[in-house]
């Protein structure tokens, strides 16, 4: 390949990033050799692992591009795992190494621009889906803070409830409420009379209510005719 060619794959490349990897292995193009030379010089790239292989030959006379009409050279060509661009030559100029490659490019500068990303596209782009995703996250978390807001509130409103219904139920069981409702409390030395039957004529006793006590003496006991 040409000194010409190869600058100006690696130029047009370069001007549009500097971290993209170029191999280059060089190969006869024309003469008794070049088929063989080009063909192992494509085994040997294949090999490597590359993302994709140019093959690529400056302009030149039909004569000087006949190695590229080779079907030894196409069937190499299309036998190779890795994908390939012709770029043999000018705009005009066609091979059979162009309809056996997996893209024809009309110049070797053209096959460069084709392979070569633009480093400024691919920050702007990664820049663009890290926004993106920033965008898509903070949704996520205020949907998801909101959620949780709300399920927060709507336990301490069923607590609340709750805890309501469960004093309501304890201050009707308070003493002092069932005293404030004319209730009475009646104690004998200090002990709570649970029934008439533990009292008896002449007894003290003490008297309770919401407002106060009094003290008394059993006069009188009479029981209920059904008595149990």
């Amino acid at each position: 390949m040409q000194g010409a060619v190869i600058k100006d794959i690696i130029s047009t490349v370069r001007a549009r990033n500097n971290i993209q990897d170029i191999t280059v292995i060089d190969a006869k193009v024309q003469g008794q050799s070049a088929v063989e030379s080009i063909a192992n010089a494509l085994l040997s790239m294949d090999s490597m692992g590359q993302d994709i292989i140019i093959l690529a030959r400056g302009g030149g006379s039909f004569e000087e591009l006949m190695p590229f009409n080779n079907e030894t050279l196409a069937r190499v060509i299309f036998s190779l795992d890795t994908p390939i661009i012709s770029a043999v030559g000018h705009e005009t100029d066609f091979t059979i190494a162009d309809f056996v490659a997996d893209m024809r490019a009309i110049t070797p500068t053209a096959g460069a621009e084709f392979v070569a990303f633009s480093e400024k596209e691919i920050i702007n782009g990664a820049m663009l889906n890290l926004n993106r995703c920033k965008n898509i996250l903070t949704h996520k978390v205020q949907s998801l803070s909101e959620r949780v807001k709300y399920n927060l509130e709507k336990g301490y409103s069923l607590i609340d409830q709750k805890a309501h219904a469960l004093i309501s139920k304890l201050s009707a069981l308070n003493p002092a409420s069932l005293l404030e409702k004319g209730y009475f409390k009646i104690t004998k030395n200090n002990e709570s009379i649970s029934g008439i039957d533990k009292l008896k004529e002449k007894d003290n006793i003490k008297i309770y209510d919401a407002n106060g006590t009094a003290i008394a003496e059993i006069k009188e006991i009479s029981y209920a005719e059904n008595r149990k």
